[in-house]
């Protein structure tokens, strides 16, 4: 080897050691936060977290000028609230002396933040050395903030609860058991049912989720659970409502619960696993179980009354079509007070979505039966049937998969598909009552006409 080789090899040696040296200079401090002091911050809630500036060589060296320190938290998501808050300045500056009063080589101070709505944050710091060269050095730490469980959330949900348990049991008593064999003999409705429940649903909720919040992996997981949700309670309410073919729809709903203990692992184990990798998604067999039961048991009461106490029956005819519109109002009214945190997360976007797929889901149900050549009633409640999931199903999913506050986060979309499903429907409804008002109103005036014409032709006569 040639000494000018040779003397090249030492000068890029050099140069390689004097950058280290240079590195480790300008690196010489840095900042550390324990994560644990960030993570599950109660809403209106104040902690205060230890900051420490680490030194990295010696203490002189390290704090021989001053250091400027300054923290930002940005909220993540939700983006678009303010999830928590710096209490203290946002700029702080420390000069060598305040530095150099620490007893060990790290230097720790304090900061006061304050919980004010669940979801997860970024705390962006930077460290600013003032010298020669003004060495700058960035870090972020992740952190959240979770809301206080309450005890009205528990008693409200279980009072609505008791009220589910009444109207299934006035919708046993109108069930014709006869009816609902020749529906399963010959299965065409309930086959309609179950293409458009597990095929359609979960395929429009990934594709519109996958255009609309491709950089929002929660809120895609939580659409997409719901879109793979076996049909919803208030699907037969609504077909009942509109007289729809109400022994259909319960029926569908019973398959569909019993459907879903396949179909659902097969969806969230295949797309789900494309939404994100990080989440292990556990389906909860014993809570579909539970579900089922808590679907059949009331039916099978008010099957019972029918033909042990007639009369009975007759009388829940009577009241379940006003009971079934008291339940409805009720489930609405516990979604807004326990969830009312939520609607402040509501964007253009997350209405739009949820639009998007009930809209799918009454319009694919509503072709596909009458592609298949199903009545008006059956029409009614296949369409009905597809567009209303089952929310509770996503939600326990969420629980067991998620911590909170991802499941705050994660219910968004959901709960903003839930009410934007069924809402719209009453004035569907009242639009329905007002024509059939307008009507009766004008054959009256119709008929009152033709009696006085009568009348005035047999005075004539």
């Amino acid at each position: 080897m040639s000494a000018l080789m040779k003397l090249a090899i030492v000068a890029v040696l050099i140069s390689l050691h004097l950058f280290q040296i240079t590195f480790a200079a300008a690196n010489a401090t840095s900042l550390e936060i324990e994560t644990k002091q960030l993570t599950k911050i109660l809403v209106d809630s104040t902690i205060v977290v230890n900051v420490t500036i680490v030194c990295k060589d010696e203490k002189d060296k390290c704090f021989s000028s001053a250091i400027q320190v300054r923290l930002v938290a940005r909220s993540t998501q939700p983006d678009n609230i303010r999830v928590v808050r710096i209490e203290r300045n946002s700029t702080i500056i420390f000069t060598p002396e305040v530095l150099r009063t620490s007893e060990h080589t790290n230097f720790s101070f304090p900061i006061t933040l304050t919980g004010l709505f669940p979801g997860f944050f970024d705390l962006e710091t930077e460290l600013l050395e003032f010298g020669d060269k003004n060495e700058t050095s960035r870090q972020v730490f992740k952190g959240n903030v979770v809301r206080q469980m309450r005890f009205i959330d528990f008693a409200i949900n279980n009072i609505v609860r008791v009220i589910i348990f009444i109207t299934y049991t006035n919708m046993g008593c109108q069930l014709d058991l006869g009816v609902v064999k020749q529906a399963l003999l010959r299965p065409i409705g309930p086959v309609v049912g179950f293409l458009s429940q597990f095929i359609v649903m979960p395929l429009a909720s990934y594709v519109v989720g996958y255009f609309l919040l491709y950089e929002k992996d929660v809120w895609r997981l939580g659409l997409f659970l719901l879109g793979c949700s076996p049909g919803g309670n208030s699907s037969n309410f609504w077909t009942l409502i509109f007289k729809g073919d109400l022994n259909l729809s319960i029926t569908m709903t019973f398959i569909s619960c019993i459907a879903c203990l396949g179909m659902m692992p097969l969806w969230l184990y295949t797309l789900g696993k494309t939404i994100s990798k990080n989440v292990k998604l556990e389906v909860p067999f014993e809570n579909l179980v539970i579900s089922l039961v808590s679907l059949t048991a009331p039916l099978f009461v008010g099957v019972f009354i029918k033909y042990w106490k007639p009369k009975w029956a007759l009388y829940s005819k009577k009241i379940i079509r006003p009971l079934t519109i008291i339940v409805i109002i009720s489930m609405l009214t516990v979604a807004i007070i326990t969830q009312l945190f939520i609607f402040r997360m509501f964007t253009v976007p997350i209405v739009f979505i949820g639009f998007l797929i009930a809209f799918c889901g009454y319009f694919f149900g509503a072709v596909f039966a009458w592609l298949f050549g199903l009545n008006r009633e059956q029409i009614i409640a296949v369409s009905i049937e597809t567009a209303f999931q089952n929310g509770g199903i996503a939600f326990l999913i969420l629980r067991t998969s998620f911590g909170y506050p991802a499941v705050d986060v994660a219910s968004v979309p959901v709960i903003a598909q839930l009410l934007i499903t069924g809402n719209p429907l009453w004035l569907v409804y009242g639009a329905i009552k007002l024509t059939k008002r307008i009507r009766q109103r004008k054959s009256v005036n119709i008929i009152d006409d033709s009696k006085r014409e009568m009348s005035e032709i047999s005075s004539n006569v």
